[in-house]
């Protein structure tokens, strides 16, 4: 699939909790999925994610851009908790849909399929430092696969001091912030003490479907680990609105884990 890209301009240069950067519009980044097997909705979203690749490579971040499609990479269920080292020192910290469209593909058998196209102008900001190999995660005991009303409990262990975030996007796209909540305040955590979740007795996190008809439905977890206490100030909590929120802190001053997990639909005897 053809895309087209235009670099404008240099923006601005200067700091964000102490790092240096640079940022770079780039306008007409495109990126296409096919509608098979998916809603056009669906397909619009993963389309989405690959113009903002695409506008990352275009603006010359040629490393590692697959961190923020890794998602929406596997419908299957099956889990994974992979610990983005944000090799990359540039992201996406702002991007408005100029055009989203349907278009009619053509297979390698010939067939004729339906695509989504979605093109965007994106504001790239690319840090002048890297990551901290030294500040990292270890996320255990998240399963596979939970039948529906089992619940959820799994351990953080991180390996400096900080401050965490985890935030929870449901199989309609909804997001919200599980933890820190009123019941388990956010608090500094101390390098290589294991935390269990809940972490109090109070209260359980139970999974339940959002669709009663549907057999499976994937969530997504982003659990996000910062040397520095930083608000979630975004309007919106949905998937690419955290990702705007986590552009914006330096590579050297968080760590970021992303999981994925399914939930069945429990057979009545």
């Amino acid at each position: 699939m053809t895309r087209y890209f235009l670099i404008l301009l240099l923006l601005a240069q200067g700091t964000w909790l102490g790092a240096q950067y640079r940022d770079i519009a780039v306008e007409g980044a495109q990126g296409a999925w096919p509608a098979s097997n998916i809603t056009p909705e669906e397909a619009a979203e993963k389309a989405l994610t690959e113009a903002k690749i695409a506008a990352l490579r275009k603006a010359g971040v040629a490393e590692n851009v697959t961190s923020i499609a890794t998602l929406f990479s596997d419908n299957s269920g099956q889990a994974y908790a992979e610990v983005s080292k944000n090799e990359t020192r540039g992201t996406i910290i702002h991007f408005t849909v100029r055009e989203r469209q349907p278009e009619v593909m053509t297979d390698e058998s010939g067939a004729s399929l339906m695509q989504i196209r979605v093109t965007i102008d994106a504001t790239v900001r690319i840090y002048e430092t890297g990551a901290d190999p030294r500040f990292a995660i270890k996320i255990g005991g998240i399963k596979a696969s939970y039948a529906e009303h089992e619940l959820l409990s799994f351990s953080i262990t991180p390996s400096g001091d900080g401050y965490l975030k985890i935030f929870v996007f449901e199989y309609d796209q909804s997001g919200a912030l599980l933890f820190p909540n009123e019941a388990e305040p956010g608090r500094l955590l101390k390098a290589g003490r294991q935390v269990d979740f809940p972490t109090t007795r109070g209260i359980t996190y139970r999974l339940a479907k959002i669709d009663p008809l549907s057999a499976v439905e994937a969530n997504r977890m982003i659990i996000v680990y910062t040397k520095d206490e930083v608000p979630y100030m975004e309007p919106q909590m949905d998937f690419h609105s955290v990702l705007n929120w986590l552009a914006r802190i330096s590579p050297d001053r968080q760590t970021t884990g992303f999981v994925q997990y399914s939930i069945t639909k429990k057979e009545w005897l």
